[in-house]
C-alpha cells in the first residue's frame, strides 16, 4: 500500500492536472440554460445505478453532484474534489492524472471540434466506499463547457458520469481499458487513435516513471509478449545482460505504478502498459 504522504502527493498531482488557466475574457460556449436541462435530465437516471457531478477545472471544486450518496455513501454537500481523488483506488490515480493531462492537450488544441457532452472519454475505475469496500465504476468524462475564440479553446468545466458495474469489488486490477464513444454509445475510432498515440508519445516524452529505453521494451514487449531477451538484445543492439537488468528496473518502478508487490515480470507490466492505453 502506499503511505499516507505519497497518496496526498499523489491527489495534489492530479489536481494539478485537471486545473487549467483563465480565459476569463472568452466567451463560454454552453449557456446555462442548456446545462440545467441536462442536469435535470441526468438526475432521472440515478436510480438506475449511476451518479454524477460536474468538475470546474478552473476553481478545482465539484459542482452539482448527485447520487453520489446513495451508491457511494458520502454526503453530497460535503463531496470535495480533494475527497474524490481520495477514495480512487491508488492502482488507478497516477494513471488518471496523465489520462487528464493528455486528454486535455487534445481537447484544447487548435481545430479539434468540442461538443457539449458529445465526445465521452470512458474509463473502469475502482471507487472506496464510505464503508470501506471498493466499487467498480465505469466512468465518461465529457465537456461541459469550454472558453474559445477563433485562435484558442480551453474546458473549464467537464461532466462525470458513472456507472456501477460492481458494487462489491474483491479483485481489484488496475485495467483503466480507455475508450472513447460518443453521446449514442458509438466508438469514435479516429479519436481513440489519437489518444492512444499521444498517451504512448507523451509517457516517452515526459520519461513518466520509465526512461526512454525502458518504454521502448515495454512497448516492445506489448505487442509481442513473448519475445525473449535475447530477441530484444538484438533490436536495440545491447547485450542480453543489459536487457534482463533493465527488465529488473521496469518490474521495480511497475510495482509503484500500479502499487502491486506481486507483479514479477516485464511482461506483466507491458500487458497492463497496453491495456490502459498507454504503449
Amino acid at each position: 500500500m502506499l503511505s499516507s504522504k505519497t497518496q496526498s502527493d499523489q491527489i495534489e498531482r492530479a489536481k494539478k492536472a485537471i486545473t487549467r488557466k483563465k480565459y476569463e475574457e472568452l466567451p463560454e460556449a454552453i449557456s446555462i440554460e442548456e446545462q440545467q436541462n441536462e442536469l435535470e435530465s441526468m438526475k432521472e437516471v440515478i436510480r438506475h445505478e449511476k451518479f454524477f457531478f460536474v468538475v470546474s477545472s478552473i476553481e478545482s471544486r465539484i459542482e452539482h453532484a448527485h447520487g453520489v450518496e446513495r451508491w457511494l455513501g458520502y454526503g453530497e454537500q460535503e463531496f470535495t474534489l480533494e475527497k474524490y481523488l481520495s477514495i480512487i483506488h491508488p492502482s488507478y490515480l497516477e494513471f488518471l492524472t496523465h489520462l487528464a493531462q493528455i486528454t486535455f492537450q487534445i481537447v484544447s488544441s487548435k481545430g479539434f471540434r468540442v461538443g457539449f457532452r458529445e465526445q465521452r472519454y470512458v474509463v473502469d475505475v475502482a471507487l472506496r466506499h464510505s464503508k470501506g469496500h471498493y466499487v467498480l465504476c465505469k466512468r465518461a468524462l465529457s465537456p461541459w463547457q469550454w472558453r474559445y475564440d477563433k485562435i484558442r479553446q480551453e474546458l473549464t468545466h467537464y461532466f462525470n458520469e458513472f456507472t456501477v458495474i460492481n458494487p462489491y469489488l474483491d479483485d481489484i486490477s488496475p485495467e483503466l481499458l480507455p475508450r472513447i464513444i460518443d453521446a449514442n454509445g458509438d466508438k469514435m475510432f479516429n479519436l481513440e487513435d489519437l489518444l492512444h498515440k499521444n498517451a504512448s508519445l507523451y509517457f516517452e516524452a515526459n520519461k513518466i516513471f520509465f526512461s526512454i529505453q525502458e518504454i521502448r521494451i515495454i512497448r516492445k514487449i506489448a505487442y509481442q509478449p513473448d519475445i525473449k531477451s535475447s530477441d530484444l538484445a538484438a533490436i536495440f543492439k545491447n547485450q542480453t545482460g543489459t536487457i534482463n537488468t533493465l527488465k529488473k528496473r521496469i518490474i521495480k518502478k511497475g510495482r509503484l505504478l500500479f502499487n502491486d508487490s506481486e507483479i514479477d515480470s516485464a511482461k506483466s507490466i507491458a500487458i497492463l502498459m497496453k491495456k490502459n492505453g498507454f504503449v
